[in-house]
C-alpha cells in the first residue's frame, strides 16, 4: 500500500456529551461500516439520467473504489445519485488505516414518558 498522508476532517473532532464516562476498550474484530459521500461534479449536465446530473465524477468513484480495494476493505453500497459509498471492515483494520483512537462511553439516559407512581 503506498503512502499517504492522513489530515482531521473539519468538524470531525465530536466532543463527548455531558455525563460520558468511560465504558471500556472497543472489540477490534467489530465489523464496522463507513459511510463516504463525494464531493459532486464541477458542472452538471442539464439533461440525461440521474447519475448524470447529480452523481459523483468518475475519477472520484476509482479512486475511492481502487483505495477500497488496495487496503482489503468490503464494498457494501455504491449509491451515484447518493454520491456514496460504503464500505466495511473490522474497526482494528479502519484503526491502522485512518490512525484512529476509539473508545466506548455510556451516558446516563432519560426515559420518555417520565415513570409516575401511584400513592
Amino acid at each position: 500500500m503506498s503512502e499517504r498522508q492522513l489530515s482531521a476532517l473539519a468538524g470531525s473532532q465530536l466532543a463527548l456529551p455531558s455525563g460520558a464516562e468511560p465504558a471500556g476498550p472497543v472489540d477490534d474484530d467489530e465489523r464496522v461500516e463507513l459511510t463516504l459521500v463525494l464531493r459532486p461534479p464541477d458542472s452538471r449536465p442539464a439533461a440525461g439520467s440521474p447519475e448524470a446530473r447529480h452523481g459523483p465524477r468518475l475519477e472520484d468513484v476509482n479512486a475511492v473504489l481502487g483505495w477500497a480495494a488496495e487496503c482489503a476493505l468490503a464494498l457494501e453500497a455504491l449509491s451515484p445519485v447518493a454520491r456514496t459509498i460504503r464500505l466495511s471492515a473490522p474497526l482494528g483494520r479502519w484503526r491502522e488505516l485512518l490512525d484512529l483512537e476509539l473508545s466506548l462511553y455510556a451516558q446516563a439516559v432519560s426515559t420518555y414518558p417520565p415513570a409516575w407512581s401511584a400513592r
